[in-house]
């Protein structure tokens, strides 16, 4: 007989890893022990080595769904030791990075009790297993048992704790595990917050009340929805007006996936991403200008479709309801709502009535977002709900650093060992409510990861709230504070994510970020590793009257790029109604122009000058316009860039571009002709680049590689080119990744990676 202590890291708590490894040790004939220490499970294993070996390698090579195991280490004992039979032992606390299991879809075998008239869960709202359920969104601390969660209070009656402890039952220690007579329930709140109804009969009256095209808040796993029949015409334009939303697309939450069907185009990938633990939001082709795509999305060509991941969700559906707009639940540009009794406050102007449970929301979160394009790749949007906090794996070793993130799309970085741990969305951080929700996160994190760390960084912006906290924390922890130039962090993130430490050309397509030299950035091709950049190409810049104005004004940015080759007259008759004689007047003078090479600017200007956008209600409403005007059309027409070098640095000019655009103003590909050629002028800035300088790694990055035709198109000819193409796989190509990129880049330059 031999002994061995098997040490397993990673997502490995609230997955129900101690069920399986019990398993697993009655399949192997291994007695022992399991139990959870604060960042790993541990086994003592006894049995013949074989055995013990052939058990080893079926925990690691047949984990269960929702695990992710970093490492894992298999140590014989000199000494045997003797057990009886194998069972789960007391978890222990210890100095382990403590990872953490996001949110996981309500499984197939909960969904088949939930609708099983003859089960004793048939249709409980919070029906869960070790499979499934919330986890991250309702942790206090770690280790992750029951009395560390929202869940606490709920004392588990006689037949679920039957269960709890059952080794064959799929709720054996299943920490969130209830039933209607034990657990967690819920109630219908009108507008004022008083009760209606409770249990059942809530769920029956806000099914019905949703029906009659009343505006619902409803409490789920990460937050409060804004839930609404997305058929009923009237009632989603209620919502956006109630909201102040009224061109901003809106997720649609369907029945199932026969019905999702009827309005999206989804193939085997997409289907394979609804499904999923996650449960994303998957934004898809339409079915045509169907009417669902009309109340929610009008004007575009793509929806934002989901499937019902929590139990409770199920409920709100009837044979007459198949599909809710189920839309974050806040004030506009303000974080989700995920605590009773200020949603109710908060909400009294948008809600007619509240559906509502007991359960505490611990750490809210937003729904996750991702794009999916060509046969089986997807981008990214929002990595949250479900996917957070997922770690991140390195291929180098850290100690503990810190990226505070950026003003827009915020997400915090904690840098531990081979993990990056991302904090859920935390959304602009443009107002109070906004930096509360990110310090509040930030404690959070620090608490379940007991972080020391040695550095922390930041934008190189000083007024950004993010900053401003970074160099607060530095200064309290008396650790160095190290300022990293936002586009060079959107390139090292791409560059740690794919585990690549060599030489890159970063390609770096945003709309706006502080650069090195004052002025305003976002068409950058950056040269360089993870000790330093160098500047080698970016767009032209444009000079963009009215400043921060002109990033929702696309019309000023139009008029600036016309006015370098249209006549004041002609301006001004093309854009009547815009005020553009002040505009030029400010273009000529030099008056409050800021210069920009920001690539979404371009995009900006293309809406604006084919009649498109003039003006975004919402973040990058005319750059998603003018992708949705150019989806599944074939260019027409070349347009070409103009590229020169200067002082050193390669220049790209797409003035020659919008001289051809306004041309084809009329035509009704020239959306398409405008994508067309800004590909070729990103590829051909890149090639001039690596003839320079011989390097032939790219690394794209940046809020416009959001838009998949330019994504898929810049990647593939770089592809066709020879090219070793960086792209982002589980992190987001926008703001919410560059928090990644500081950290790394500090935990380098502070020259403690090893």
């Amino acid at each position: 007989m031999s002994s061995a202590r098997i040490s397993v890291y990673g997502i490995v708590q609230g997955v129900g890893f101690r069920p399986f490894v019990h398993r697993a040790a009655l399949r192997h004939r291994i007695e022992g022990r399991v139990f959870n220490r604060a960042g790993s499970v541990v086994i003592d294993a006894s049995g013949k080595t074989r055995d013990i070996k052939l058990f080893y390698n079926h925990i690691i090579g047949n984990r269960p769904a929702a695990a992710l195991i970093t490492s894992s280490s298999l140590e014989y004992k000199k000494r045997s030791r003797k057990f009886s039979g194998f069972s789960v032992a007391k978890s222990l606390n210890s100095a382990e990075i403590r990872l953490i299991p996001p949110d996981i879809r309500i499984c197939a075998e909960c969904e088949a009790e939930f609708g099983d008239a003859k089960d004793r869960r048939h249709s409980y709202p919070f029906i869960n297993c070790t499979n499934c359920g919330p986890r991250f969104t309702i942790i206090k601390d770690t280790p992750y048992d029951r009395k560390n969660t929202s869940m606490a209070p709920f004392k588990m009656c006689a037949a679920c704790e039957a269960e709890y402890k059952d080794i064959s039952d799929r709720r054996y220690h299943a920490e969130p595990n209830a039933c209607a007579e034990c657990g967690p329930s819920v109630r219908l709140l009108d507008s004022t917050g008083k009760k209606t109804a409770s249990g059942g009969k809530a769920l029956a009256k806000a099914s019905a009340l949703l029906k009659k095209g009343k505006i619902l808040a409803v409490k789920s796993i990460g937050g409060f929805h804004m839930a609404v029949d997305a058929k009923n015409s009237r009632a989603v334009e209620l919502l956006k007006k109630r909201k102040r939303r009224t061109n901003k697309p809106l997720a649609v939450m369907f029945k199932d996936i026969k019905a999702a069907s009827k309005y999206a185009v989804i193939n085997k990938f997409a289907s394979k991403l609804l499904k999923s633990p996650s449960a994303p939001i998957a934004i898809l082709p339409a079915r045509g200008n169907n009417a669902i795509i009309r109340n929610a999305a009008p004007g575009m060509r793509h929806l934002g479709v989901f499937l019902p991941y929590a139990p409770l969700h199920f409920s709100l559906f009837n044979s007459t309801l198949e599909a809710l707009i189920m839309t974050s639940g806040n004030i506009s540009e303000e974080p989700i709502q995920y605590e009773e009794k200020q949603a109710v406050n908060a909400l009294s102007k948008t809600a007619d009535y509240y559906l509502v449970h007991d359960r505490d929301i611990v750490m809210p979160a937003d729904d996750s977002v991702v794009k999916p394009y060509g046969a089986d790749r997807a981008v990214m949007i929002r990595r949250s709900r479900g996917c957070a906090p997922a770690p991140v794996l390195l291929r180098k070793n850290y100690p503990h650093a810190i990226g505070a993130g950026p003003l827009l799309k915020n997400t915090f970085c904690f840098l531990m060992g081979r993990c990056a741990l991302m904090s859920q969305h935390i959304g602009d951080m443009e107002n109070r409510r906004a930096h509360d929700y990110y310090l509040e996160a930030f404690r959070a994190f620090e608490r379940f990861y007991s972080i020391k760390p040695a550095v922390i960084a930041c934008d190189l912006h000083p007024d950004y709230l993010s900053s401003r906290f970074a160099a607060e924390y530095a200064s309290r922890k008396k650790i160095p504070l190290i300022k990293v130039q936002h586009h060079y962090s959107h390139m090292l993130s791409v560059m740690a994510e794919n585990g690549y430490y060599g030489k890159a050309l970063g390609i770096i397509l945003d709309g706006t970020g502080y650069g090195a030299d004052g002025s305003t950035w976002g068409g950058e091709f950056l040269a360089g590793d993870f000790n330093s950049f160098k500047r080698e190409a970016h767009f032209d810049y444009m000079k963009l009257p009215g400043g921060d104005a002109a990033s929702t004004q696309g019309y000023r940015a139009a008029i600036s790029v016309l006015s370098r080759f249209m006549s004041r007259g002609e301006i001004t008759g093309f854009f009547k109604g815009f005020n553009a004689a002040d505009i030029l007047d400010a273009v000529g003078k030099g008056v409050n122009t800021p210069l920009s090479s920001g690539a979404g600017r371009l995009f900006d200007a293309a809406a604006s000058i084919l009649g498109i956008c003039h003006e975004s209600t919402y973040e990058a409403e005319a750059p998603m316009r003018l992708e949705a005007a150019a989806y599944g059309i074939r260019p027409d027409r070349r347009y070409s860039c103009g590229i020169r070098e200067e002082n050193g640095e390669v220049i790209t000019d797409f003035t020659p571009v919008f001289k051809a655009l306004y041309a084809d103003r009329k035509n009704s590909r020239a959306a398409a002709n405008f994508h067309s050629a800004f590909i070729r002028g990103v590829v051909d800035t890149a090639c001039r680049v690596s003839e320079k300088r011989g390097i032939k790694t790219m690394a794209l990055s940046g809020g416009v590689f959001q838009n998949t035709i330019v994504l898929e198109g810049v990647h593939n000819r770089l592809i066709k080119k020879g090219f070793n193409v960086l792209i982002h796989k589980n992190l987001s190509p926008n703001d919410s990744s560059i928090a990644f990129g500081q950290a790394v880049y500090a935990a380098e330059k502070h020259g403690i990676c090893c």
